[in-house]
């Protein structure tokens, strides 16, 4: 089995409801062919362009590992649903040991990878900035 991430962007008027019919009808196919590692709401955000008139989307992301036929049928249902404006499937790993996947992430804990925690761990502190330039600023060489 290989390891993927899907997003998808619903519309942003849709109901609660409406939303978790969208979401277990994409969890469909991966339960049943795959294992399912965390899913993650990460609520509405503005679009960097619009898409079918739509200025913002409600953001959900999925990391499982399953089966090529799978992901296509996962990708096969998003496409049919009205409600999705966009999806991306991403391959992350090859091949994956599904136990090895689960017993990292729940010592990562709840949360752990979005890609706003990501960005702001990249952020270094200025104490930091100072001492990596200082590291890389040339020694006085003695003559």
């Amino acid at each position: 089995m290989r390891r993927y991430e899907t997003t998808f962007i619903t519309n942003p008027d849709v109901s609660e409801e409406e939303l978790e019919k969208v979401l277990q009808k994409a969890l469909g196919p991966i339960q049943n062919q795959g294992h399912l590692f965390r899913v993650q709401d990460w609520g509405k955000k503005r679009l960097a362009y619009n898409i079918r008139k739509q200025s913002r989307g409600h953001y959900t992301f999925l990391d499982y590992a399953a089966t090529s036929s799978a992901v296509k049928e996962v990708e096969r249902l998003l496409r049919l649903e009205d409600n999705v404006l966009r999806f991306l499937t991403v391959m992350v790993d090859e091949e994956v040991d599904v136990e090895t996947v689960k017993a990292g992430l729940s010592q990562a804990g709840p949360g752990q990878g979005s890609p706003e925690e990501e960005a702001i761990a990249e952020v270094a502190l200025p104490e930091q900035q100072e001492e990596a330039e200082a590291s890389l600023e040339p020694q006085g060489t003695e003559s």
